[in-house]
Formats: C-alpha cells, structure tokens, sequence
C-alpha cells in the first residue's frame, strides 16, 4: 500500500521539522566541545546523524540538516553574526555544507555499498566507514577552508593546516 501524496508531504514536513531540531541540538553540543573560535570540533556527532537520516530519509533529511546548522550557528554565534555581515555570509555557508557533506557521503554509499543497507558483511561496513565517514567529512573540510580562505580570515599559507584541522 503506498502512501497518499498529501500524507507523504506531511511525513516530510516532520521529517524535516524533527531532523532540523535534533541535529541544531547536537551540532551546538559539538560545538560546546570545539571551544574554538573558527567552530572545529575534535568530535561533531551532528555529521553522523546528518548521514543516517539522509540515507533513510533523502531529501526531507538533508532540509532538516541545513535548518538544523543554520539553528546551531544562531546558537553558538547569534549576537556575533548578527554583528558582523561578513561572518553571517561565512557561517550560512558553512552550514550549507552540511547538507552538502551528508548528500556526499549518502551518494557514496548508495553507489558502492549494495543495498539493502545491512552492514552484514565486512566489506559493507569497511566501504560504509570508508566512504561515510572520512571520504564525505573532504567536502565539509574542503568548503570550510576555501571559503575562509577566499574570505580573508586565513591566509593562504595556513589553510591546509585549517582544512586539516577541519577534516
């Protein structure tokens, strides 16, 4: 049985709602942690989550995670960014790659790792760590860096110690 189309734009609109609060929750608990001025968290559990719910949600998921990052960096940087135009621009973007990163890794998997995703054999799980986890987390690294660079707030000899850092 499927579902109807106006049930399942309501079951997306709460998949969205519901991902957007829960990954603004945890993106600023990782944050907490980073206690950085530039936000590099040694731990960000919000990419985790972001992946998952891309992989069984698609789409609906990846709004949730943009809403949810855009919340995370009004709650870690509301009165800063309010401030400064420049650093609004600069953490939109950022929160951006978010959605960006989970779409990434969610290709991947979906291109290299056979379905149904089961993660019964070690080359799943091996492919899904690979291609889930540090391959994607390139592109959140890679946007971070190039926008602070283009920016202005790291000079170019240090952005691969940022991006780096970043990944």
């Amino acid at each position: 049985m499927t579902a109807r189309p106006g049930s399942q734009r309501l079951r997306d609109v709460w998949v969205t709602i519901g991902v957007a609060v829960v990954y603004a929750a945890i993106a600023w608990l990782s944050l907490q942690i980073a206690r950085r001025p530039d936000g590099a968290s040694p731990l960000y559990f919000g990419a985790g989550l972001a992946l998952a719910c891309a992989l069984r949600y698609g789409w609906p998921a990846l709004a949730g995670v943009a809403l949810g990052a855009l919340g995370a960096v009004a709650l870690t940087r509301g009165a800063q960014v309010i401030a400064e135009p420049r650093l609004t621009a600069i953490w939109c973007v950022f929160a951006l790659g978010a959605p960006l990163q989970a779409w990434v890794g969610a290709a991947l998997v979906r291109r290299f790792v056979p379905g149904p995703l089961t993660l019964a054999e070690p080359l799943d799980i091996a492919l899904f760590l690979l291609l889930g986890a540090p391959v994607a987390c390139l592109t959140g690294a890679s946007l971070a860096a190039l926008v602070l660079g283009a920016a202005g707030i790291v000079p170019g000899e240090a952005l691969a110690a940022r991006w780096w850092l970043w990944w």
